[in-house]
């Protein structure tokens, strides 16, 4: 799968063990955009902790990726996680699309919407019963346009 603009082809691809780096750099710095992560407590044993837990994700079967390249460069990333939920008549698996992130200098390109669709596709062909995300509202266009819709949930706070 390519994505094309004027200026940026990008090739889309699995991650694999090998992309460890990449995969918490890019992690990193979406966690430190969306306010979450300050750059003064990036660390090497944060970094260390976030390498090993995406190395046990990438073994797994309930986890899938996807990453942008273009070159050499790793310019993206999302991921879909598998889990089992109460039996259900259909399947009894629920699909999530989550760490869906563009380096800034590469976004409004396409990137990020077809890293999402490649990550549905991935889910959807493992026979989810259905397919949730959490996103924050300035990414509530792009999931409208690939297919999500709103819907509620609830989280608890105490």
């Amino acid at each position: 799968m390519n994505g094309s603009s004027a200026q940026t082809t990008f090739s889309l691809r699995p991650a694999a063990l090998t992309d460890l780096a990449a995969i918490v750099a890019l992690r990193v710095s979406s966690l430190v955009e969306m306010g979450i992560l300050e750059t003064d407590t990036i660390n090497q044993p944060l970094m260390d902790r976030l390498g090993e837990e995406f190395r046990s994700l990438l073994s797994s079967v309930q986890f899938v990726s996807s990453l942008a390249v273009d070159g050499d460069n790793i310019i993206g990333c999302a991921f879909g996680l598998l889990s089992n939920r109460l039996p259900y008549p259909i399947s009894s698996v629920q699909g999530e699309v989550a760490g869906v992130y563009v380096v800034p200098n590469m976004r409004m390109r396409g990137v990020a919407s077809q890293l999402v669709r490649s990550i549905v596709i991935e889910l959807q062909a493992r026979e989810v019963r259905e397919i949730i995300l959490r996103p924050r509202r300035a990414e509530a266009l792009l999931y409208t346009r690939a297919g999500f819709r709103t819907a509620h949930l609830m989280k608890f706070s105490q």
